[in-house]
């Protein structure tokens, strides 16, 4: 009979053992609710507050001098998830607008923040390359001459 005690008695501790590993798994693991990281989300449109699809956003973390980039979408949306508390600066771009420097953006922790960007339209820069000379121009007197090539004086009567 004492040894059918003893079974009961190791049964009921594997038992408990099993219960307190599950239980500190359980413990070990994060916490709904619990993350700190935050986003940022928001719409590039120009002055007269049409979108802008395919603007660069770029994003750097100042501590930390990491940058993010995003391309807005075919709506002018642009987002950056996951994103850790911290001072941040925001570098929008896109052709034909100025670029638009937005610096000392503060992320709290858990915060999803909604961040808008207005561009200006930029300065139109022009090349103009010629690649003809233009006939040169007697200035200096008034004669006027021409060449006759061969053919011109097969020609003449």
């Amino acid at each position: 009979m004492q040894t059918g005690k003893s079974l009961d008695s190791s049964a009921c501790w594997r038992n408990v053992a099993v219960a307190l590993s599950f239980l500190v798994a359980w413990a070990c693991q994060p916490a709904a609710g619990q993350t700190v990281n935050g986003s940022f989300r928001g719409k590039v449109t120009d002055a007269s507050g049409a979108v802008i699809p395919g603007a660069s956003v770029t994003m750097t973390d100042t501590a930390k001098g990491q940058s993010r980039d995003a391309k807005t979408d075919a709506s002018g949306y642009y987002e950056f998830l996951d994103v850790p508390p911290s001072t941040y600066d925001f570098t929008v771009s896109f052709t034909a607008f100025q670029t638009l420097n937005d610096k000392g953006v503060v992320l709290l922790v858990n915060e999803n923040a909604a961040l808008d960007f207005s561009l200006q339209p930029g300065t139109v820069t022009q090349k103009v390359s010629v690649t003809a000379q233009a006939p040169l121009i007697n200035t200096t007197n008034s004669t006027v001459g021409t060449v006759v090539d061969h053919q011109q004086t097969v020609d003449f009567p």
